[in-house]
């Protein structure tokens, strides 16, 4: 398959940072307190009531609670 126009950096148009991503120290704020509220996705989906680890049940069940907190925070304007 041949590209007549293949420039990686094209994406850049729009990023809100500096730098690429894992360079970045505002991109490295900003997905340590998403990934500290959200986790990094690969479990995406699983409650503590169908996740299929066990030793990951408990870590689901606190997630939601802060989320819920968050939320509700959020939805009271604080």
């Amino acid at each position: 398959m041949s590209q007549a126009h293949n420039n990686h950096k094209d994406w850049v148009m729009g990023w809100p940072y500096d730098e690429d991503a894992p360079h970045d120290k505002q991109w490295q704020k900003d997905m340590s307190k998403t990934c500290a509220m959200s986790g990094n996705g690969w479990w995406w989906g699983w409650t503590h009531r169908n996740c299929p680890i066990k030793d990951m049940k408990p870590r689901l069940k606190s997630l939601r609670s802060i989320r819920e907190k968050v939320w509700r925070a959020e939805s009271r304007g604080e």
